[in-house]
């Protein structure tokens, strides 16, 4: 009895070890999330009081470098990131869009709670003309909306695999778990007519 007491205490201290090393890494993450975030902020500061002085400067313009072209042409009613939409995720997506034309669309690894038992429901990441939605269908659906004039300083976070969706506070998501070549088409989506902005 008293082995068995000292392997339930070993795997009781052995988890609660993991728990604080799980739990120092999720505040390490949110760090360095948040820190990213600041400087993204401070160098959109930065830029602008150089254009206040009359030197040439881009907030994002070395990510802007490095992003694909924006797609041009929306997706076919047949595309293969449609046909892995359920039924009830494309009756969404078609409500939250107002079958307005759809440039890019994909599925992150980042469950939301839409009240379902037993996990969350993926949530996907759509682009229209000049908004970004989010959206994940279940018994409380979660939609949201957003202007790209809202998420000029998104960025994609390879340490933590996310999409940050900055600087819109409000939001009740503003990251999602990508392959970086999903996120980079969303970021030349919601990045494409940002010069239009700053005229």
């Amino acid at each position: 009895m008293a082995k068995d007491d000292q392997t339930n205490m070993d795997d009781s201290a052995e988890e609660m070890l993991w728990r604080q090393v799980a739990g120092q890494l999720e505040r390490a993450n949110r760090l360095v999330s948040a820190r990213a975030r600041l400087l993204e902020e401070e160098n959109a500061t930065f830029a602008r009081q150089l254009r206040e002085l009359g030197v040439e400067a881009a907030a994002n313009s070395a990510t802007a470098r490095e992003l694909p072209p924006p797609a041009l042409e929306p997706l076919p009613g047949d595309s293969e990131s449609r046909q892995r939409l359920s039924s009830a995720e494309a009756d969404l997506l078609a409500e939250l869009s107002r079958d307005e034309p759809v440039f890019c669309l994909v599925a992150s690894t980042t469950r939301v709670d839409t009240g379902r038992w037993l996990s969350g429901s993926t949530l996907w990441l759509g682009a229209l003309a000049t908004e970004l939605l989010l959206f994940a269908a279940g018994t409380r659906a979660f939609c949201e909306r957003i202007p790209f004039s809202y998420l000029r300083r998104s960025l994609y976070n390879h340490v933590t695999g996310e999409l940050v969706l900055a600087p819109a506070r409000d939001l009740t998501i503003c990251k999602a778990e990508l392959a970086p070549s999903e996120a980079y088409q969303l970021l030349a989506q919601i990045y494409s007519d940002s010069e239009e902005d700053e005229d």
